[in-house]
C-alpha cells in the first residue's frame, strides 16, 4: 500500500472524526500510545483464528495483535491516511492476512451479514450521538456469524480538560450516560451473551495533535458471544 500522506479533515457535523494529520509524521506506532497489556490478554483469550474486523482502526493500535491471532483481518477506518500508515507499521510477514477497508461505518459496514467470526472496536463508538452509535452496534451485530465473538470500549461521561489553547477536540466530546448507554448495549445486542465491566480513567494525558488534554470517563468494557 501507498504511504498516503495527506491529512483529512473532520467534518463533525457530518459525524466525521479524523485526526488532520499525515501519520507518517508522528513516528512508528499508534499517535494514542502503546498497547495496553489488559487489552492485550483480552484479545489473546478471544481472539483464536478466524476473520475478524478492526472497526474504527485508525492507525492500529492493537492491530498487530489483532493481525497475529486472526486468520485474516479487515482493518476499516474513514481516514485513508491512518489506514495506510497501519499497513506500514504492520509486520511484513502478516500483511497477506491484511485487508484495509476506507469506510463510514455511520452509513452502514460494506459487508454482507455474518462475515466475521468476531469484530474489534476501540475507542470509536462514543464518538457518535446516541441514535448512530446505536446504529452502527446493529451492524456490528448483523456482520458477525452466529457464535462469533465481540470486543469493544465505548466511554461515557467523559471529560476534557485542555491544557492549552484549541478548540477542535472540544467539538468531537459526545458525552453519553453511563447507565443509559449500557441498556442501550444490551439492547442492540439482544442476542449475544454478554459481559459488561465499567472501568474508570482519571486525568489521562494525550497529546495526539498540538493540543494537549487530560481525559477521564467511565468505561465500558464488552465482550460477547451471538447466539444466533
Amino acid at each position: 500500500m501507498e504511504r498516503f500522506t495527506t491529512p483529512q479533515k473532520a467534518d463533525v457535523s457530518n459525524n466525521i472524526f479524523t485526526e488532520g494529520l499525515n501519520y507518517f509524521e508522528h513516528g512508528k506506532g499508534s499517535i494514542w500510545g502503546s498497547d495496553d497489556p489488559q487489552m492485550v490478554k483480552l484479545i489473546k483469550n478471544n481472539v483464536l483464528g478466524g476473520k475478524w474486523l478492526n472497526l474504527g482502526s485508525g492507525d492500529g493500535r492493537y492491530n498487530s495483535v489483532l493481525l497475529e491471532l486472526s486468520d485474516s483481518l479487515v482493518a476499516l477506518d474513514i481516514d485513508k491516511g491512518a489506514l495506510s500508515k497501519l499497513w506500514h507499521d504492520a509486520p511484513k510477514k502478516l500483511r497477506d492476512k491484511l485487508k484495509m477497508t476506507v469506510a463510514d461505518a455511520t452509513k452502514g459496514l460494506p459487508f454482507e451479514n455474518e462475515t466475521f467470526d468476531g469484530v474489534f472496536c476501540d475507542s470509536f463508538l462514543h464518538m457518535f450521538p446516541n441514535e448512530v452509535s446505536a446504529k452502527i452496534i446493529f451492524e456490528i451485530n448483523r456482520v458477525i456469524k452466529s457464535k462469533g465473538k465481540l470486543i469493544f470500549e465505548f466511554a461515557t461521561e467523559t471529560e476534557r480538560v485542555f491544557l492549552g489553547e484549541g478548540e477542535y477536540y472540544k467539538k468531537q466530546s459526545t458525552s453519553h450516560k453511563l447507565s443509559e448507554t449500557k441498556a442501550m448495549i444490551q439492547t442492540c445486542l439482544s442476542n449475544f451473551n454478554l459481559d459488561i465491566q465499567m472501568y474508570e480513567i482519571k486525568n489521562l494525558k494525550y497529546k495526539p495533535r498540538d493540543v494537549e488534554y487530560l481525559f477521564s470517563g467511565k468505561i465500558l468494557l464488552v465482550v460477547g458471544t451471538k447466539n444466533k
